[in-house]
């Protein structure tokens, strides 16, 4: 009785009756269906059911079409109208010609099979038979159509476990299922047999000659066939156990109901363990509604808040009159899922940093009905990003715009990175190639292997041409693996002057050698010169003592020239500078050259386009001018040809002295500024004149280049 009285006390005296009621009736149910006439009756019943879904699917047919027909009449307004028709499955034909089609389907001969339908009409579709309605517009001349699955509209009412058949006349036209053929036969009034089964049909008329049928097997509606009509003892055990089922919900329903207050105090004690959980978050914590309503929020946000009585959390919480533009919410509610953004917020004299993450809170359908915003304070990690940022791009700057290129390789020799100077040397396209192709000295990666740090090691870049450059290598470890930062300093600029440097240490020593040489030899010199005029003079004209002496004064002038240009070459002090006219120095240099140029018949052009007057020593110009011109004339055969040009480039005056001779081989061509190289044949030429060029060139800070084309031009260029 105790346990009794504990299990009822959940249930009130009129569930309790109610229970023992339904008892009751299935004890008396169950007789009646084991009475065997009944079971006639449970058969009608079941042919009366399908009745009942037949009668649905026509009225379903019925309203469809009604709906067409007020359907048709917007329709025509709307063509009236000359809009656009909305209505989805239309076709309209005007004058056996397609108007308007937004079914999709495609129909084979649309215009004959639309004829065939009168009002209502089924067509096929593939296999897929479809319900036509038709209605004529007899103002416009239109015909509309309305096209509907006829398989779906029978399916909306009909259980997937029942077949249904459509026939016309005495045709299957449609089935769903392949039992439906001449193999049927009559059992009895609505009840037909086939293999061995039995089926109640239920038939009723669509339109015109077009039936439905529906049939199901007689073992859907009954547990036991054949000989036994009876309820089986499981039957009645299973019935019984469904009220105890009934019973047992009931208890526990009750359950939870006495229970429910205590389950409201626990839940008071949880919400405020949730209280303190967000509290000792120390981050914004609030609940939003679609409608961006702020419901709930912990203190932090209502410490952000800044406008009393306002609820919309922009306003509230980031003080903006509008819905933020990094705002997710909208996104979550349509996704249902979290997403999360980065907020700028800025106060009077600081910016503030904060991340937002918004979470959907679903109820019990997975609708969403409001959404949790987390917010989180990154002002200290973002102002500490941006200056670890700012550290980096400052060093990045450096490294890219040292003079040296830096690059970084692993074990495998393989590069991994390098700076702007690293690619302008080795290619664009490093990454990843191998550091050995371009870097072939051996003795310098078996140091690598040995050696943690080599220093100034001085070799090769081997490209499309050698660039000599100087490096230093370390070995960096990192755990288990290690790599190489390698600083690379380009050497040519270094080389060159080191080269002008040796030149002009040898041209000072040659100098003061040649210097020392012309003292010596002009002393005597001048002497012989002296004695051989006047003995020249006191000789007779024809007497053969008197042409000996002729080729000594030639001989002595010869080296007197010789030793000016000695003297002239090893001198190198800074002479006068003042404004000259090179057209005045042109002339003079033709001047002087005037009974050569004659002799070899030579065609001297000159070109001036420019202002002439340049800062130089008259004398050391003319010295410049006669020099080129002699060698220009030298080189040209008898009628040859020498253009002289002076104009301004690119803001300097340029000075250029082009022959048609023979040109100067490239083996030679960059030794020709050397002292006392020459070309010339024995007594022609002393290998001074470019010298001196050169020499005043450098003086002046000029640049000269040259130019040549075997047996075709040389040209020499001065850029002033």
């Amino acid at each position: 009785m105790d346990l009794l009285r504990r299990y009822f006390k959940y249930f009130e005296t009129y569930e309790i009756l109610l229970f023992l009621l339904i008892f009751l009736l299935f004890i008396f149910g169950s007789l009646i269906f084991v009475d065997y006439k009944s079971n006639s009756k449970l058969l009608y019943f079941a042919y009366s059911y399908q009745n009942s879904l037949l009668d649905e699917v026509k009225k379903n047919i019925d309203d469809l079409y009604v709906k067409f027909l007020l359907d048709a009449k917007e329709i025509s307004k709307q063509i009236d109208a000359g809009e656009q028709v909305k209505e989805k499955n239309i076709i309209i034909t005007k004058k056996n010609s397609v108007y308007y089609d937004s079914t999709g389907k495609v129909i084979l001969d649309l215009i004959n099979t639309l004829k065939e339908v009168d009002d209502r009409q089924i067509i096929f579709i593939g296999e897929i038979p479809y319900l036509f309605f038709h209605v004529k517009d007899e103002y416009n001349d239109y015909d509309i159509f309305k096209i509907y699955n006829l398989k779906e509209i029978v399916r909306l009412v009909i259980p997937k476990n029942f077949n249904f058949v459509i026939r016309k006349g005495e045709d299957v036209f449609y089935s769903s299922d392949k039992i439906f053929d001449e193999k049927f036969f009559q059992k009895g009034d609505f009840i037909y047999s086939f293999a061995n089964r039995d089926y109640i049909v239920s038939e009723a008329s669509l339109f015109k000659n077009t039936s439905i049928y529906i049939f199901s097997e007689k073992i859907s509606y009954f547990r036991i066939l054949n000989k036994m009509e009876r309820v089986s003892i499981e039957d009645i055990f299973v019935g019984i156990l469904f009220i105890l089922v009934l019973i047992l919900i009931r208890y526990y329903a009750g359950k939870f109901y006495y229970e429910r207050e205590e389950i409201e105090q626990l839940f008071e004690i949880e919400h405020e363990k949730f209280e303190s959980i967000v509290k000792a978050l120390g981050e914004g914590v609030a609940l939003i509604n679609s409608n961006y309503e702020c419901v709930w929020a912990n203190s932090i946000i209502k410490g952000y808040s800044q406008k009393g009585s306002v609820t919309e959390c922009y306003k509230i919480i980031w003080n903006e009159e509008k819905v933020c533009k990094e705002c997710k919410m909208q996104s979550v509610i349509e996704n249902k899922k979290i997403e999360s953004f980065r907020k700028e917020y800025k106060s009077e004299n600081n910016i503030h940093y904060f991340d937002v993450i918004l979470s959907p809170l679903l109820d019990q359908n997975n609708n969403v009905i409001a959404v949790v915003e987390l917010i989180r304070d990154i002002t200290d990690i973002i102002t500490l990003q941006l200056q670890v940022q700012e550290n980096e791009n400052y060093l990045r700057n450096i490294l890219e715009n040292i003079p040296d290129a830096i690059i970084t390789f692993d074990n495998n020799f393989r590069i991994l990175t390098g700076n702007k100077r690293a690619y302008e040397l080795f290619g664009d396209d490093i990454v990843g190639k191998n550091i050995k192709l371009y870097l072939k000295n051996e003795n310098m990666w078996k140091r690598v292997n040995d050696e943690n740090i080599i220093e100034n090691f001085d070799t090769y870049i081997e490209n499309d041409i050698n660039i000599p450059v100087r490096l230093s290598i370390l070995k960096l470890t990192n755990d288990d693996n290690f790599h190489y930062l390698m600083i690379i300093r380009d050497m040519t600029k270094i080389r060159e002057l080191e080269s002008k440097l040796i030149e002009r240490e040898k041209l000072s020593a040659l100098g003061l050698l040649a210097g020392g040489v012309a003292h010596e030899i002009n002393n005597p010199l001048v002497g012989i010169l002296n004695f051989a005029q006047l003995l020249e003079r006191r000789l007779p004209d024809d007497s053969y003592e008197k042409k000996l002496v002729k080729t000594i004064i030639e001989a002595s002038k010869d080296t007197k020239n010789i030793v000016s240009n000695l003297l002239a070459f090893a001198r190198h002090k800074d002479s006068d500078i003042s404004n000259v006219d090179i057209r005045d120095s042109l002339d003079f240099a033709i001047k002087i050259l005037g009974s050569k140029i004659k002799d070899k018949k030579v065609v001297v052009n000159t070109d001036i386009q420019c202002d002439t007057t340049i800062k130089a020593n008259k004398g050391k110009l003319h010295q410049l001018l006669i020099n080129l011109i002699s060698n220009a004339i030298d080189a040209v055969e008898i009628g040859g040809k020498v253009d002289i040009t002076f104009y301004m480039e690119n803001g300097r005056k340029v000075l250029k002295v082009r022959d048609n001779g023979k040109g100067i081989p490239e083996e030679i061509r960059q030794r020709i500024f050397d002292p006392f190289f020459t070309t010339k044949g024995v007594g022609k030429g002393t290998g001074l004149g470019l010298a001196i060029v050169k020499s005043i060139v450098d003086e002046y800070n000029w640049k000269i280049e040259v130019e040549s084309e075997l047996n075709n031009y040389t040209e020499f260029a001065i850029y002033i």
